[in-house]
């Protein structure tokens, strides 16, 4: 369900492809660094802060990592290993400005 809300958000202002999606984190730096993509989206567990998305994002630097709150509220952007910006209570528009000024 995040998946698709986000995904439609962002897609219906701005080409999107989706090349991979993870259900769970097992392996996931490995499955990461394989396919090498130029966004990351990170639904955060309630019990998780942004320091999981920094270990994630330390991975790809390559890669845009925005890493949302639970409930999606909140949304920590990542641009290579340090943390760029912290979107509060941000809507649809703001993220792919986000996203577009990269």
């Amino acid at each position: 369900m995040f998946r698709d809300l986000i995904v439609e958000s962002i897609a219906s202002r701005r080409p999107l492809d989706v090349i991979a999606e993870f259900d769970d984190s097992s392996g996931i730096e490995a499955q990461l660094r394989a396919a090498a993509p130029e966004l990351v989206l990170l639904e955060l567990r309630p019990d998780q802060d942004d320091g999981a998305a920094l270990a994630l994002a330390q991975i790809v630097p390559q890669a845009m990592l925005i890493a949302f709150s639970d409930g999606a509220r909140n949304a920590f952007v990542f641009r290579g290993r340090t943390r760029r910006a912290t979107l509060i209570d941000f809507s649809a528009q703001a993220l792919i400005q986000t996203i577009d000024d990269g």
